[in-house]
Parts: C-alpha cells; structure tokens; sequence
C-alpha cells in the first residue's frame, strides 16, 4: 500500500514538475513573439525616446512663421500631427474642445494640421478651440512629416521641458492620452453611469421611495 501511495507522490510531482516546464516554454514563445512583432511593427516616427525634437518652424493660422521649440521649452507638452479629413481626427479635436482651461497648467499643446488648409481650418472652427495654451500650425506641403517620418494621423508626441520625446503614439484620440500629456484628470462621471446603465430620474426616485423594486425590474 505504502508503494502505491509513493508511486502517486512522485507521479504528482512530475506532473508539477511538466506543467512548469510548460508554463515556462509558454512565456518564452509569447516572449519570442513579442520581440518579432515589435520587430515587424511600424515605427511611429524616427524619434527614439529621449531624443530631443528638432527644430520645427511652421506658420501659424495668420501665415507668420513659428518656432515650435521655443513654444513647448520650459513647459513641455504634447504635438499632434491631423488633417481636417481624417475621422480619427476629429475625435481628438472633440477631446479638446471638451477641455477646461483651467485644468492645464503650464503645459503646451501643438496642433499640426497637413494636407488642405481650408479643410484644416473648417475643422477647427466646427469645434471652436479657442484654448490659451494651444497653438496650431500647418505643414502644407507635408516636410515636417517627412522630416519625422510621420507616417499616419492622427499621430501623438509627448516631450518634456527640454523638448525631449517622452512617448508617442498612433492613436491620441485612445483612452486618456491628452490627459495625460497635458498633465490633467481625466474626465470624471456621474456614478449612475459608471456601470454602464442609464437610469431614467423618474424610476431612480420610484426605486428609493420603495426599497422593494430592485433595479433589475424585478420584485424582491
């Protein structure tokens, strides 16, 4: 009987032992697969982290020429390439007419609009940003794109107070990024619709005069 109850012990142990091993090829192939994918990736410009910007000097909305180093030193912030046909782009510009001024302190924010100019312009006034902390320019013919090696918009880039790259990204318009490179909370919400549920005020108020009915519909 003792050698039953051995066999089981080390038979358990070796199959502890396999599902580690397995475990851990596992990893190492998500690992491998990780490393070629980022390999096989795209870059998002030919900045690298830490890197410094160069020196950008495009024209405003009245035509007069801009140092866009100079605006973002000693503040950072974050500069976005978008087009005035561009979906995606939209999306960020209603982010931003969705900000509070006084929410940003100290921060910069650079909007570079390609392509058509008379595009650029309807978008930006369809949404009437109007921010004191933001200053937009235009790269008509598309040089500071190429410079950077921008290949899509939108295209986010956070830099820091010396107007070194902090982090980039394809997608601004995702999750809270402009918050974050403004240095900014994110948007709050009211607590009835943090789970996903739209309450009307008229049941709401039925409900808590009469504990019984439970918001599912249904009777206790």
């Amino acid at each position: 009987m003792e050698g039953i109850w051995l066999v089981a012990f080390l038979a358990q142990w070796a199959l502890l032992l396999f599902l580690g091993l397995l475990v851990i090829g596992v990893l190492r192939k998500l690992s491998l697969l990780q490393q070629r994918w980022n390999m096989a990736a795209p870059p998002i410009t030919s900045l690298e982290v830490g890197e410094a910007l160069p020196e950008l000097r495009l024209p405003d909305r009245s035509g007069s020429p801009v140092e866009v180093n100079a605006y973002l030193k000693g503040r950072g912030g974050a500069v976005v390439f978008l087009s005035g046909t561009c979906a995606s782009c939209r999306a960020v510009l209603e982010q931003l007419g969705a900000l509070d001024n006084r929410d940003v302190v100290n921060r910069g924010l650079v909007l570079i609009m390609v392509g058509d100019t008379a595009e650029a312009r309807r978008s930006l006034e369809a949404h009437s940003l109007t921010l004191p902390f933001l200053l937009v320019v235009f790269d008509v013919e598309g040089s500071t794109m190429r410079r950077l090696s921008v290949l899509a918009v939108p295209t986010g880039l956070i830099v820091d107070e010396r107007c070194r790259l902090v982090s980039q990204t394809f997608n601004p318009h995702a999750g809270h990024w402009i918050h974050r490179a403004l240095h900014i909370p994110p948007p709050t919400r009211e607590t009835r619709a943090d789970v996903g549920l739209v309450v009307p005020m008229t049941y709401a108020a039925l409900s808590e005069a009469n504990p019984t009915i439970v918001k599912g519909g249904d009777r206790m």
